[in-house]
C-alpha cells in the first residue's frame, strides 16, 4: 500500500486508508504526513478525513491530551456533513469542555446533538446524560 500511495500520491481513498493503518500502529508521524498531503488537496478531499480526526481527536482525550483533541474534534464539525460523525464530534467535544471544567460549552454541545434531526437515538441519549451531568454540576462551573 505505500508503495502504491507514493505512485498515486491523489489517490485520496489509498492515502487515508493508509493514514489510518499508521495511527493503528502507533506511527503518527507518517500518519500526520499522509493527513498534511489530503488536507492540501482541498475541502473534498479534507472532509474524507472525518474518521482519522475522529480518532486522532479521541487517541488524544483517552491520554488526557484534552487541549491536542479539541481542534480534532472542530475539524470533524468543520469538514463534516456526516450525521453520525458530527453527533460524535460534538459529543467528545462537550465531553472534552467537561474536562475543563467549561460547563456551558459542554451544555451548548450537547444541546446542539439534541436538536439535531440527523443524530441517533444512543447519540441524543448521551448528549442528554451530558446536559443532565451539566445540571447538577452547577459548582464544577
Amino acid at each position: 500500500m505505500e508503495s502504491h500511495v507514493k505512485a498515486h500520491p491523489d489517490d485520496t481513498a489509498a492515502a487515508i486508508k493508509l493514514a489510518g493503518i499508521y495511527l493503528r500502529r502507533g506511527d503518527n508521524a507518517e500518519a500526520m504526513a499522509i493527513i498534511s498531503s489530503v488536507e492540501k488537496q482541498g475541502p473534498a478531499a479534507e472532509a474524507q478525513l472525518t474518521p482519522l480526526y475522529l480518532q486522532l481527536g479521541t487517541d488524544s482525550a483517552e491520554n488526557n491530551k484534552i487541549d491536542a483533541a479539541i481542534p480534532w474534534f472542530q475539524k470533524v464539525i468543520d469538514n463534516s456533513k456526516d450525521p453520525d460523525s458530527l453527533a460524535k464530534a460534538h459529543i467528545n467535544l462537550a465531553i472534552c469542555y467537561i474536562q475543563q471544567k467549561k460547563l456551558d460549552e459542554a451544555a451548548t454541545e450537547a444541546n446542539g446533538v439534541i436538536a439535531s434531526d440527523g443524530a441517533s437515538k444512543d447519540d441524543k441519549a448521551m448528549a442528554q446524560r451530558i446536559v443532565d451531568y451539566v445540571k447538577t454540576h452547577p459548582a464544577a462551573k
